[in-house]
């Protein structure tokens, strides 16, 4: 058995499944994504529906929230707030007729797929909702030991509100790098949200970077895939550490 935990994958589908593959994918695996699995790359609406397919709390494919789903849960909720006495009043008659605008697009993905209003969309956002924020898993290492990992999207610092998992980073407003992750016990953080380009100081391509304590998986694969820089997607095994990449098809 191996735990498996995938880099935000901001709707790079293609390069999921051919990850999957090198993996080896077997039953008895499990795959943790990061979170961010929407907007920017080319297939959101691909990787939405696998993952509402495959992904279950404690199943062979799991996943958390990311900041990208839930920028989309308070869009969501603030257009309806937007509508509510409209819809009392029956000026539109029903949820159909209000339409949704997210920040990084995710309204115009899904409107390409024929998913145009709020009620349309109420499915995959109630999904959303339902994503944990962290996972606290303990694997047995390849040296025998039992380890302990949190996950979460974003830096899983001193901010432990819904926020601050989401949205903080492991580098201050000059991009440098905080102090590493403190532990309560042992346990290490792996972590997305902040591609390790900005890190690392930009390299050719994205590696997971790993540090005492932290393990940053967020390799920026949607940039590679977009041609704008050497980014790829990564997937990290808890038990050994081992990283398998797979870069832009």
């Amino acid at each position: 058995m191996a735990t498996w935990v995938v880099g935000d994958i901001h709707g790079c589908y293609n390069e999921f499944m051919a990850l999957l593959d090198k993996t080896g994918n077997k039953a008895d695996d499990t795959f943790i994504l990061i979170g961010d699995i929407v907007d920017r790359g080319p297939d959101t609406h691909k990787m939405l529906d696998w993952a509402m397919e495959n992904v279950t709390p404690d199943g062979h494919f799991q996943m958390i929230c990311g900041n990208h789903e839930n920028n989309i849960i308070d869009d969501y909720d603030r257009e309806r707030k937007v509508y509510k006495d409209i819809f009392r009043d029956g000026g539109f008659g029903s949820l159909g007729a209000a339409v949704l605008a997210c920040h990084y697009g995710f309204d115009i993905y899904m409107r390409d797929e024929g998913y145009e209003t709020i009620r349309d969309l109420r499915p995959f956002i109630m999904w959303f909702k339902k994503l944990p924020l962290t996972k606290r898993v303990t694997v047995m290492t390849s040296e025998g030991k039992e380890q302990e990992y949190v996950i979460a999207h974003g830096w899983y610092g001193k901010n432990l509100k819904r926020m601050g998992i989401l949205w903080d980073r492991d580098i201050d407003d000059k991009g440098h790098l905080k102090e590493d992750y403190h532990p309560v016990k042992n346990e290490i953080l792996v972590h997305g949200h902040t591609p390790v380009f900005i890190e690392l100081g930009y390299p050719e391509d994205g590696r997971v970077h790993f540090r005492e304590h932290s393990i940053n998986v967020d390799c920026g694969c949607v940039y590679g895939v977009r041609g704008e820089i050497g980014g790829r997607l990564a997937a990290l095994r808890l038990e050994d550490r081992k990283v398998i990449y797979q870069d832009p098809v």
